[in-house]
């Protein structure tokens, strides 16, 4: 034992040290090429940086940094590596797009994409705005104290601070649209139907059980005819004319319903579909613009402009289907016979085009029936 600086310091850690010491320096030289008395080395870095690189090595003496300049007439084929730079706020998306695969020395990079698509997505899946508030709280605490908490968390969890920010708030924002809290729906906005009565369509040769819309003005709702001693009742089957439009999101009501699982669920799963196609066609796009930039015209003509064909002729056109059938007028209650089923064309078939304004539930094509009809019939 030796003392160094009043502390008792091993001998032997000493040569450990000097012996780590000696084997970089060893390391560095076999990097170099020796000319006469001299080594010369050549390192990549940032333009940018070149300043602060001659401020270093000014301490020693002897050293001398230059940037290299390329020779027209000595071309080289060294292709430099990648640096991007980045923030706090996109190198932890930086990381997780470089385990995937690191783009080369000039290409697009998909991680500023990633810093709205990935936590986005995770929304979609994780839509509650009772747990999504809990990973909101989080980033936003690490977020705002982080110079204090430098000493006591993590620095990987740190550096997720933004990360678990943007993932709470898309959370929230789809859990709100999916009225979800903790699992359970809150009636913020009321109700389009009163809960309080269920209506049977017996009469009528159904056996649904359905909740009656709230009128407006206020009056009583009879499924089938109005009765004829209350002014204010108003009798249907087919709940047209009282259409009404949830102020946000999912009306509370379908939680009473045997079916609110299948409705939930169709919907998340059409908006990941959605969503989750565009995506691919952003990246494909992406892809596309290196190829052009490296002149590889095989690779877009056989990957680009071929993947973005079988993708969006396939998965696009069912986007196209989900959103029509979002957008086309559908009546989900109605128990009338429709002109689909009690008129056939000519060829024996039903005909959709002369079911009116309105479609029943029962009679509208099944998109998952469509999609696979394009292999099995064709398209027919």
């Amino acid at each position: 034992m030796i003392k160094q600086n009043q502390m008792e310091v091993s001998t032997l850690e000493i040569f450990k040290f000097m012996v780590a010491k000696e084997k970089a320096i060893y390391n560095a030289l076999n990097m170099m090429q020796a000319r006469n008395q001299s080594y010369i080395g050549f390192i990549w870095a940032p333009y940018e940086l070149q300043g602060e690189i001659s401020e270093s090595l000014k301490p020693f003496h002897g050293t001398n940094f230059n940037m290299y300049r390329d020779d027209p007439d000595k071309p080289h084929d060294l292709n430099p590596p990648t640096y991007f730079k980045h923030n706090d706020v996109t190198s932890m998306f930086q990381i997780i797009v470089d385990t995937y695969g690191i783009p080369n020395y000039m290409e697009a990079n998909p991680a500023p994409f990633t810093v709205v698509t990935f936590p986005f997505m995770f929304g979609i899946m994780f839509g509650d705005y009772g747990h999504g508030s809990l990973i909101l709280l989080l980033g936003f605490i690490l977020t705002m104290f982080a110079d204090h908490l430098k000493k006591h968390v993590p620095e990987g969890v740190l550096a997720m601070r933004y990360m678990f920010l943007a993932m709470g708030t898309f959370s929230c924002y789809n859990g709100l649209l999916y009225n979800e809290f903790f699992a359970i729906p809150n009636d913020w906005f009321g109700s389009c139907y009163n809960t309080t009565v269920r209506n049977t369509t017996m009469d009528n040769g159904s056996n649904n059980l359905v909740y009656p819309p709230n009128l407006d003005p206020p009056g009583t709702f009879y499924w089938g005819d109005a009765n004829p001693d209350e002014p204010n009742s108003v009798g249907s089957n087919t709940y047209e004319g009282m259409d009404c439009v949830y102020t946000f999101g999912v009306d509370p009501a379908w939680y009473l319903s045997p079916s609110m699982l299948t409705y939930t669920n169709r919907i998340k799963m059409s908006m990941s579909v959605i969503v989750g196609v565009w995506h691919m066609s952003m990246a494909i796009c992406v892809k596309g613009t290196n190829a052009v930039r490296d002149k590889q015209w095989l690779v877009f003509i056989f990957e680009v402009v071929a993947g973005l064909i079988i993708l969006n002729g396939l998965f696009g056109w069912m986007d196209a289907l989900i959103i029509m059938k979002w957008a086309y007028p559908m009546n989900a209650y109605s128990t009338d016979e429709s002109p689909c089923t009690s008129e056939p064309t000519e060829d024996g078939g039903a005909s959709y085009m002369d079911c009116g304004p309105v479609f029943t539930l029962r009679n509208c094509p099944s998109i998952i029936s469509v999609m696979i009809n394009n292999f099995l019939k064709m398209g027919a």
